[in-house]
């Protein structure tokens, strides 16, 4: 994950202002001092060269939250990055709340980027990169739906072929939601 709270503050480890306190980060990991946002378990800094760098539960530890998690490429984590930054650019004045990995505590889900918009409306921003079977797409629509949140999936390769126009279960195919591809 990319977010951790901090002393009661929420960082992303992403970020300009940490790009040179790694020490620091992995200190207050050692203390304990970070901790994950949806459950608030402890996590260990990765900081590594091949992976973006981002916050973990160590192995030990089992998160409700982590439902629909797999590891993450880095090419995702920075999708979701580039998909906060438009966000944050482009909606500046209209945004309410704007996060990443945003917990939902109804139903246990943490939306790649959640934004709140000035007019009341909730949104969550979704994306997928990797395939996911069509009752997997189902049921979590059927979550941000059931809280009144708009879900918004933008599709990598692999899962727009996966999930072809073709195909009426396809992600972005039911009513409240939309799709666009990378």
């Amino acid at each position: 994950m990319l977010g951790a709270r901090l002393d009661g503050e929420t960082i992303l480890v992403h970020e300009r202002r940490w790009e040179s306190e790694e020490a620091f980060l992995r200190s207050a990991a050692r203390a304990g001092r970070l901790l994950a946002p949806c459950c608030g378990a402890p996590l260990v800094l990765r900081w590594g060269q091949r992976k973006i760098r981002h916050f973990a539960h160590p192995p030990q530890v089992s998160c409700p939250y982590d439902r629909w998690s797999e590891p993450e490429s880095a090419e995702h984590a920075a999708g979701k990055v580039l998909l906060y930054d438009w966000c944050r650019r482009h909606l500046g004045a209209r945004l309410r709340l704007l996060a990443l990995e945003h917990p939902l505590p109804e139903t246990l889900q943490r939306p790649d980027v959640y934004l709140e918009l000035d007019d009341g409306s909730r949104n969550a921003l979704e994306y997928q990169r990797s395939a996911i079977s069509p009752g997997e797409w189902t049921e979590r629509h059927a979550g941000y739906a059931g809280l009144g949140i708009h879900d918004i999936w933008v599709l990598g390769r692999t899962a727009w072929r996966t999930h072809s126009p073709q195909q009426s279960s396809r992600p972005g195919g039911a009513p409240g939601s939309r799709t666009c591809t990378s």
